[in-house]
């Protein structure tokens, strides 16, 4: 075995490396690997094809909307104990699974090592993506500005990797037919910059979801490419435009700028400072500032053929030499074969303090038995009503509040019913209190969610207190409270205050706080001409009626009349690819 002949090395060659990947079998296993109309990742899969023996394929969302989400997990654990892969590489949310995912593929392939790819740290670190580092063996980062806040975390087990789907893109040395062109969906941030430019008269192509929602685009609108077409466009358009925020409207690393670059098209891209690490400004890439400078520039380039090639030839360079998906992904397993020698699987790293249940009983004692109760505890964590902590929710709290500093740590919690399942998951940081008032996120807040130091609940003892006899929770806010997105409680049912709040709510409003998992599962139920369709839907009615939960039937009937629900469900790609 060529393994077996390298082993003593201290050092791979990259010629190593890719030998020895011939021996061993990748589980590739990320959302929309399998969808041709996702380039990024099925690109991947191509990549993979060339360098591993055997590379096994599984989209947890295709395989949901095939299966049901029960069968399609017990699917891939099937899988995975029966290839026992060398690999498995997953998305930071673990493809629907949790963080029971990595632990559960640990128990039944001990030799598997697992592999994260997480592309967008910039708001997920913080919230998500320091915890699920915790159980992978290899976290793969795109926005690698973060790498020093995984080790601040005293985590070693993260490589930079901000490749982008760029092997299917290439100069195909096409006819530049269009003047400026966007390809993506329609966010919010991009919205207000294609208005301008089509007042200012820009000849602009829009291709991608969500823009034939709205009418001042209509005449500018091309549908949505797949794959193959996406490269065409590239290549057939004097200036592409590369936007940089995200859906938040922060900027980061964004893979299209690889992409642009790997087909010798020139591009005009959102600032931010991040590319300069690997590209030099106004010689290898141009970038806007806003609007009215992208609108100068668009002018400028237009006009200026020459100097805009000179531009794209350098970019294409670069990024052929230095970024393309080999290059990248053999460092990445070169690094990991280096350690196969010494490779041991980490174990949590430990909080040596106490933490300590309350619940409503602990009020009736005074003051002083409570405290002396607490002498020894670090923390607090609160539990009221039918609730179930998740495996690890007290770990993850406390070490929020270890990792931060911060006095409160909350995190998401779900819905949940025997017949049901999570039906409904409230997105605390991620959604709610960026889109909802004051007034009306603190009624959607839950007691369950919490862990406070010791100090913070003694200080506010009497908060406390009200809080358990129905009192909304006031205290939460960005600079005090430590979120973890992630839903490590599941609570019965909602609270009066919370079920009111939410009954006034239309279904545009709730999915600014909830990820609707009824809704989700109502369509994969629908695309699989399933029986548990009634089943589901008879026990949801019937289950909100009891709890009245006026604002589930209702959003469950705008759902059923909208048009555009029904259409998505004839074509399973554009189902599964829209599903969340």
């Amino acid at each position: 075995m060529v393994f077996k002949e390298y082993r003593k090395m201290k050092k791979f060659t990259i010629k190593n490396t890719e030998q020895i990947l011939k021996e061993k079998t990748l589980l590739f296993a990320t959302w929309m690997c399998e969808n041709n109309n996702w380039e990024f990742f099925k690109s991947w899969s191509v990549g993979f094809n060339k360098l591993f023996k055997e590379v096994i394929l599984f989209d947890p969302r295709k395989k949901t909307f095939e299966l049901g989400q029960e069968a399609m997990k017990k699917k891939f654990f099937e899988i995975v104990g029966k290839q026992k892969p060398d690999y498995v590489l997953l998305l930071p949310d673990c493809g629907d699974f949790g963080i029971g995912l990595i632990e559960k593929i640990n128990k039944i392939s001990p030799l598997t090592k697992t592999i994260v790819y997480s592309g967008d740290d910039d708001f997920a670190f913080e919230l998500s993506s320091r915890y699920y580092a915790l159980f992978v063996d290899y976290y793969l980062v795109a926005q690698t500005d973060y790498i020093h806040d995984y080790k601040k975390d005293g985590l070693k087990n993260t490589m930079p990797f901000y490749n982008a789907a760029i092997i299917n893109f290439k100069p195909l040395n096409l006819k530049k037919k269009y003047d400026v062109s966007f390809i993506g969906s329609s966010l919010a941030p991009r919205i207000p910059v294609m208005k301008y430019l089509i007042d200012k008269k820009v000849n602009v192509g829009l291709w991608g979801h969500g823009w034939i929602n709205y009418p001042e685009f209509k005449k500018v609108y091309k549908g949505i490419p797949n794959g193959e077409e996406f490269a065409k466009i590239v290549n057939q358009s004097k200036i592409n435009i590369s936007f940089s925020k995200n859906d938040v409207g922060e900027p980061h690393f964004k893979a299209r700028v690889l992409e642009c670059a790997a087909t010798k098209s020139f591009q005009l891209i959102d600032y931010f400072p991040g590319y300069l690490k690997y590209f030099k400004e106004n010689e290898e890439i141009v970038m806007f500032k806003d609007k009215e400078d992208l609108t100068n520039k668009i002018k400028y380039y237009l006009s200026h053929e020459k100097e805009r090639e000179e531009i794209a030839e350098k970019a294409y360079r670069k990024t052929i030499e230095e970024y393309s998906f080999s290059a990248q992904i053999n460092k990445v397993f070169q690094k990991i074969l280096m350690e196969e020698s010494t490779f041991s699987r980490k174990n949590l790293p430990k909080i040596n303090k106490k933490v300590a249940k309350i619940t409503k009983e602990i009020f009736i004692n005074d003051r002083k038995k409570i405290e002396e109760d607490l002498k020894k505890v670090s923390y607090v964590y609160f539990s009221q009503g039918k609730q179930h902590n998740m495996e690890h929710r007290v770990y993850l709290q406390a070490y929020s509040l270890e990792k931060t500093k911060k006095e409160i740590s909350c995190c998401d919690y779900s819905i949940y019913s025997k017949y049901l399942g999570d039906y409904l998951v409230f997105k605390t940081s991620r959604r709610a209190i960026e889109n909802l008032k004051k007034k009306e996120f603190n009624k959607l807040l839950n007691i369950n969610q919490f862990l406070v130091s010791k100090k913070y609940f003694l200080e506010n003892f009497q908060k406390f207190k009200k809080i358990f006899e129905g009192k909304e929770i006031d205290f939460v806010n960005k600079e005090n409270t430590a979120f973890i997105d992630i839903p490590l409680v599941r609570i019965g049912k909602l609270p009066k205050g919370a079920r009111e709040c939410l009954n006034g709510f239309e279904k545009e409003k709730l999915e600014k706080a909830f990820y609707l998992s009824f809704l989700i599962k109502i369509s994969h139920f629908l695309y699989q001409k399933s029986p548990l369709f009634l089943f589901f839907t008879f026990h949801l009615v019937v289950l909100s009626l009891i709890n009245q939960d006026i604002f589930i039937l209702k959003n469950l009937f705008a759902s059923t009349v909208d048009k555009n629900n029904w259409s998505k469900l004839k074509n399973a790609k554009e189902a599964y690819c829209t599903a969340s």
